[in-house]
């Protein structure tokens, strides 16, 4: 077996994990299908591998390792072009510790799975879910059209109802799997349904569930990472929330001096934290530059808190200038690559900022495209 790829998906690595993996092994057949090479494309942590087996006498071989059971590609690829690789046939199986006997019928996708038991009820799971996936679906696509339409008061209330179905039939779907089958390697999978791909996730909900987890799946890389989105989710929440006290921290500036943000007190601050390699946080820096240039005279500072590293530092001064970020005061934990104002406050994506009253309290937080300039007007303003 030939490993193809190995991608790092995230910028940070992460560290300290546990070695908690196990074989996994294929063994397919292909019935009628006459192919040169199948390829499986799985997770381990952040990287994503594609790793490929040559067939012979219509029969494939794919052993590999990994340490949680997740959805998994089967595929076959077109050569015939240069400029593109096609798949010529996809089939999507859910990949556990073991052995699975694999056997495509006529067409690659048309697949039966015997063996570990994880594919059953990762069939029957998705199977449940598919009517209520189907109407979610219905009702953002509804939502979407009338935005088109311009309709945005029966839009908003739409989406309403959209969101209101999709928590109430998730919990009840995937929160309810994991209840009743904690132990199934396709629990942890449930969990990640139920969590959503965003960056705002519900930490104190996915706590009990995650806790239900099998030792080895929590000590697992994928386990330990999603254990830590939801720590940060229960501090972004709390540390970070509207109302609570800014927590206080110092960090050096682009000329090596100690910044603290308690040294902003009696005005009104936004900590903002931000990256030269940030696309959405430089698309987002001119409305940084017109509410400072409104609002500074009233007794509004930013504190822009860089997550470039030693590295990058050169594009971090860069980028400031590039930007017109002179006027206020960039800090930076530049020898570590996890910043420590990103611990602090939970900050699991950027941009992302909070408004900090004189009294020290957060009245406000990820403000973007302009809503930091309305909101300094509601409060400067009057």
């Amino acid at each position: 077996m030939k490993k193809l790829l190995g991608v790092l998906l995230m910028a940070a690595p992460f560290l300290g994990l546990a070695q908690n993996k196990t074989n996994f092994e294929i063994k397919g057949k292909l019935d009628s299908i006459d192919v040169p090479m199948v390829y499986i494309v799985h997770s381990q942590g952040f990287k994503q591998i594609i790793d490929s087996a040559e067939v012979t006498n219509h029969a494939y071989r794919l052993k590999g390792y990994l340490e949680v059971g997740q959805p998994t590609v089967l595929m076959t690829y077109n050569m015939r072009t240069t400029k593109q690789i096609q798949p010529d046939g996809m089939a999507l199986l859910f990949l556990s510790p073991g052995t699975s006997m694999v056997t495509h019928t006529k067409k690659f996708h048309d697949i039966t799975i015997s063996g570990p038991a994880g594919y059953n009820d990762y069939k029957t799971l998705t199977a449940t879910a598919k009517p209520y996936e189907d109407k979610n679906q219905a009702l953002k696509t509804k939502a979407y059209e009338l935005l088109k339409q311009k309709d945005t008061i029966t839009a908003n209330n739409v989406y309403a109802k959209q969101y209101a179905f999709e928590q109430g039939f998730m919990d009840k779907i995937y929160g309810g799997f994991i209840k009743q089958h904690p132990k199934s390697p396709v629990a942890f999978f449930a969990l990640q349904k139920l969590a959503g791909t965003g960056h705002s996730i519900d930490g104190q909900k996915l706590k009990p569930y995650f806790d239900m987890l099998p030792s080895n799946i929590k000590a697992s890389e994928d386990g330990q990472q999603f254990n830590k989105r939801i720590t940060d989710a229960i501090t972004f929440n709390t540390k970070g929330a509207i109302g609570s006290l800014a927590t206080d921290f110092t960090l050096l500036d682009t000329a090596g001096h100690a910044v603290k943000l308690s040294d902003f007190k009696g005005k009104y601050v936004l900590l903002d934290l931000w990256a030269s390699w940030c696309s959405p946080c430089r698309a987002d820096n001119p409305h940084l530059v017109a509410a400072y240039n409104t609002y500074h005279k009233k007794g509004f500072e930013i504190l822009s808190v860089s997550l470039d590293t030693r590295q990058r530092e050169k594009a971090w001064h860069n980028a400031i200038n590039h930007d017109h970020l002179t006027a206020w005061a960039h800090v930076a934990d530049l020898d570590h690559e996890t910043n420590s104002v990103v611990t602090l406050y939970g900050v699991s994506g950027i941009p992302q900022n909070f408004l900090i009253a004189p009294d020290g309290k957060i009245i406000a937080r990820s403000l973007r495209d302009g809503d930091l300039e309305k909101q300094l007007s509601k409060i400067l303003n009057n």
